[in-house]
């Protein structure tokens, strides 16, 4: 059980998202309450020093046959209270995400994410811990030819690059 204490927040850069991401906040199995939520792989270093703060931080073997291990970070976006800064970078170019549009990386083929991460700190029927919430974000978007032919995923407009 961690103790509550004012933690700074965390910076991870050239991670990446492991898993499915739910920025839709769509209720399903693994997500019952409908949060807005992603899973990073962190370095072991700092993996070793978060989960003795308290941060929900999972060790998982890398693969089913590999005693080889990764660590995960559970992360959660929220817009209600302080709205993150959360960025997706297209083609070079810097594209702002809100809580409107941010769905739109669920089925999105990314590469690298840097992230600043501010923990919060929970304490229910005796336990306790820090739930890291996005504070900033950039987020690389990986395009295939047929994006960049007809600039897809490049500025959140939905319209077709063709007239009707």
């Amino acid at each position: 059980m961690a103790e509550y204490r004012r933690l700074e927040d965390v910076r991870i850069k050239n991670t990446h998202f492991v898993w499915r991401t739910n920025f839709s906040g769509t209720v399903s199995e693994y997500n019952q309450q409908g949060y807005r939520k992603f899973n990073i792989e962190i370095p072991e270093e700092l993996a070793t020093e978060m989960i003795e703060e308290g941060w929900n931080v999972k060790p998982k073997a890398r693969t089913k046959d590999s005693d080889e291990i990764m660590y995960i970070l559970e992360c959660r976006v929220r817009f209600d209270k302080i709205p993150p800064e959360v960025f997706m970078l297209v083609d070079g170019k810097k594209v702002k995400l809100t809580e409107n549009n941010i769905h739109r990386l669920d089925g999105m083929q990314t590469g690298k994410v840097d992230v600043l991460l501010n923990p919060s700190y929970w304490n229910n029927c005796g336990r306790s811990g820090y739930t890291a919430y996005v504070k900033k974000m950039m987020i690389e978007v990986i395009q295939d030819d047929f994006d960049k032919d007809y600039n897809l995923n490049d500025d959140g407009d939905d319209e077709m690059p063709w007239e009707p």
